[in-house]
This record gives structure tokens, sequence and C-alpha cells, in this order.
């Protein structure tokens, strides 16, 4: 069963509601110790608590709008028998029988759907079911290795505006030790961000982008949708996603009167007449690449100031006229984007860090390298016929291009390099190498190795050429061998 397919699924109530709140013979009771049930009854009864963007602007409010987790958990002894009462469950939703493929924790009801997901390169998840807006996605095998990832868990835009992330993360390490889990490790999978605004519309920001007043490190945007009123703006694609659209547009299509309702919570009760959501998507490769790793929860809660005010000032932003390509960093911001920018990065409850860049490690440099050689192959084959006249064509041609394009735009683009990877401290290839060679240094050298009986061929001392790739001085020229004097010296 694909992602959307099983957020677009509505779960019906049980037919009998009032009998079903008791012990009935067709829905089950999931049995927990009397400690646990009281924690997962206290943290059930948080709601309704304040969270989201501490933005002073009352035209814009934000919070997560979606939160997908990967978790390795260890299954006990007693997790056999909540295995046998799932399954018990998921037979019953085979068989449509609605209060059968319910259970209860406390007053709690969770729905079992009738298949399981996953497969191939991925661990198959044998139970899947819903309650207090998550899903959850059970393996029955535990985890044998730091990276099995054998339960799944995704939570909605209803439940992560009900209540604080922290409690919600307890909500979910609380359910998972109900079926006698222990969470070995956690990663966060996807996170989305979002702010609505109700003071700029989806048409300006369209209107914008296609002014060319949009500065993005995004390659791709389009438009998404057939309906041209309520088309979504979509800024890159992959790890990390900006999309804008209107969020009532969206609702008089999908009506949905618990999105409604909180979207009214948020902006005093009553629906306001506009409101233009920008929501980011980052996967969980934007955070392993991040320089500052989002592992965990808990990381994530620590740095969510710091991450959307990278994306909303490195990643993205919108300036008030069209932008010089060649001056960005000139361009001032738009009157509305400041205010998204300041709501956005109130997000989280610490102050942001200083955050510049994502990492984007390269994964296969040797296979780089080889591509490159092929490549200079093609480019000097006609004019070499050795190993050694291959390797002084590519010095001399690549001399001549740094020269053509002017240092300073070389260092440039080394400079951009660096800002997609790591920076690295010193020349590797000239770290063993001596910083300074004179000419009296060359020429003693010379001398000594005469002294010691080695034959030189005079005609390569002529052209300039002495040493081959086996001695040690090899090392200091950037031109192959060592270069020691001029023609004619001897």
């Amino acid at each position: 069963m694909s992602e959307t397919d099983l957020f677009a699924m509505e779960f019906p109530e049980p037919e009998n509601r009032e009998q079903s709140s008791g012990e009935t013979d067709t829905m089950s009771v999931l049995e927990i110790p009397p400690d646990l049930l009281t924690a997962v009854l206290d943290n059930m009864a948080v709601s309704n608590r304040k969270s989201g963007s501490k933005s002073s602007d009352s035209r814009c409010k934000g919070g997560i709008d979606t939160l997908h987790l990967a978790l390795v958990v260890e299954w006990s002894e007693r997790t056999e028998q909540y295995w046998e009462m799932l399954s018990r469950c998921q037979q019953a939703a085979k068989n449509a029988d609605d209060n059968g493929s319910y259970f209860r924790i406390g007053t709690e009801l969770f729905r079992v759907l009738a298949s399981g997901a996953g497969g191939k390169n991925k661990v198959f998840r044998h139970f899947i079911f819903e309650g207090l807006g998550i899903y959850f996605e059970f393996s029955r095998f535990s985890a044998k290795q730091e990276n099995f990832w054998n339960v799944t868990v995704r939570v909605g835009s209803i439940a992560c505006n009900a209540i604080p992330l922290e409690d919600l993360h307890k909500r979910v390490h609380l359910l998972v030790k109900c079926f006698g889990g222990r969470i070995l490790r956690e990663s966060v999978s996807r996170c989305d961000f979002y702010v609505d605004d109700t003071a700029v519309s989806h048409a300006e920001v369209c209107k914008a982008m296609g002014e060319t007043r949009c500065i993005t490190r995004a390659q791709k945007w389009g438009f998404l949708g057939e309906n041209k009123n309520s088309q979504t703006l979509q800024i890159g694609r992959g790890i990390v996603m900006l999309r804008v659209y209107d969020k009532l547009a969206e609702l008089r299509e999908r009506p949905d009167l618990r999105k409604e309702e909180q979207i009214a919570g948020k902006f005093g009760g009553s629906l306001p007449d506009t409101v233009t959501r920008f929501e980011f998507q980052l996967r969980r490769k934007f955070f392993r690449q991040s320089e500052i790793p989002i592992n965990s929860v808990d990381d994530l809660r620590n740095n969510i100031n710091t991450i959307c005010h990278y994306l909303v000032t490195q990643w993205v932003r919108f300036a008030d006229s069209p932008v010089d390509k060649k001056n960005s960093n000139r361009a001032k911001p738009a009157e509305w984007w400041s205010r998204i920018t300041e709501t956005f990065s109130t997000l989280g409850d610490d102050l942001k860090k200083n955050l510049v860049r994502v990492t984007r490690k390269v994964k296969n440099a040797p296979g780089l390298m080889r591509q490159a050689l092929g490549c200079l192959l093609q480019a000097c084959h006609e004019n070499v016929v050795s190993i050694d006249g291959f390797l002084r064509e590519v010095y001399e041609q690549l001399r001549k291009l740094i020269a053509d394009i002017g240092t300073t735009e070389f260092l440039s683009r080394l400079a951009r390099c660096h800002a997609n990877g790591r920076q690295p401290e010193k020349d590797v290839s000239l770290s063993e190498a001596p910083e300074l060679v004179t000419a009296e240094q060359y020429l003693g050298r010379l001398q000594l190795l005469f002294r010691k009986g080695r034959e030189a061929d005079r005609e390569k001392v002529r052209s300039g050429w002495l040493f081959g790739d086996d001695d040690p001085i090899f090392a200091a020229f950037p031109n192959g061998a060592a270069r020691v004097v001029s023609p004619g010296t001897f």
C-alpha cells in the first residue's frame, strides 16, 4: 500500500461506539501493566497546548505538518501475545468486521488495516494500525542489527499540531513500549515545516516567481495541478522542497472539518479569507548531510529554528524586485518574505545556531576520477603516445585553461565546491613536499648525484628535465619531474 493511499484512507468509527467503550465480544483490549497504562493515559490527556511559531506577527502561524520516523525495535517475549491480537484484528478487517478490526488502549481506539506493507528491499511490516492521528507499521521480526528498521511511524498534521513535539515523541515511545518493544535507535525520515500567511496571496507569490524575484539553490521549479486557481508552486525536488499553495482552495476540493477548525483556531476562531501555505518538505538525506547532525527527534527539536532559518535565508528567498543573478546578495527581501522568515525562524524553542550550508557528500570520488581520466584521454590522445607525455599534456592544457578563465574565477569555483562538500585544511598532494625549493638547492642536489656516479642524460638536462618519477624530490614540483635549469646550462 502506498503512502498516499494510506493517508487518504478514511477510518470509520465502530458501528456501536457506546458498546465498544466497554468489554465486547468483538473488540480486543491491549492488556498492559498498570503503571505503563497510567503513563499512556496521562500522555493521551495532553492536547490543545500552545505550540508552533513564537512570531509576534498575528498574520502568520506555523508549525510541523508531517513527521515520519524509522525505528529499530527489539521485541520482548510477551510481544507474541500482542501479535496474536493484531492478527485477529487484521483478519476481522479482511472480513469487513468493523468492530473486530479495532482494539483499545484505555478508552482510545486503534484500527488495524487488512494488509501489511513493504517487501523487496525493505523490511516487511506485517501490521499497520492507526490511532490518535498516528500510523504505525510493525514487523514481527525483532531487531537483528542496528540498521534493521522494523518499525515505521507516520504522524499527520492533526496530531503534529495538537500537542508539542516533545509530548508527541513520548507518545510514540510509550505506544511501542505497550507492545513489549524497546527502541534501540531512531531516525527522522521526513519532516514538513509550514507557515500559513493571511496577508499575501498565492497569486502574488506565483507572480514574484515569474518576475525572477526568487533566489534559490534549487535547480528546478514548476506548478503542480490542472486547476490554475489551486495550482501548487513547487521549488526543488528530492531531499528538499518548498511548496506554496492556497490552503483554502485545497480544503474546498477536499473538505476536512478538523483541519478547518485547526486553521480557524490559529487565527482567532474564524477562518480567514486568504490562507497561503508555505511548506518545506525535508527528507532523511537532508538531516544526515546537515552540518548539525539530525539523527533523532530530540536532535530535530533542538535545531528547528536553525534548520528553518537556513531554509528561508540560504536555500530560498524572495526579493522585492527582479534579481541580478551576478549580484543576488544585494537583493532586498520582499516585505511578505521577511514576515515568513521571522515566523519560520521561531518555530522551535531554542535560539537558532549558525548553519550556512548542508553538506553534499561525494559518494564515489574514485568513480569520478575514473570518469575524468576517460574524458582527458579522449581530449589529449592525439598529442601523446606515453604515460609521461599524457601527464605533461594534461598539466599544460589545464594550466592554460585556468589562465584563460582567470585565477579569481577558478578560486571562486573551488570555493563553491567547498560549499557543497568538506573543505580540506591543506593541499593533500603537496603535504609531503618541501615548502620552498631554490635554484641553489637544485644545483646542489644535481652535483651530489653526479658525485655519487649517477648517470645523467645530458640531453634531458639541456631540455630542462632531470629526475624521474621515483625520485623523492619529484613530489615537490607541480609539473612532474624537477625542472632544474634553463637549456644550455650544461
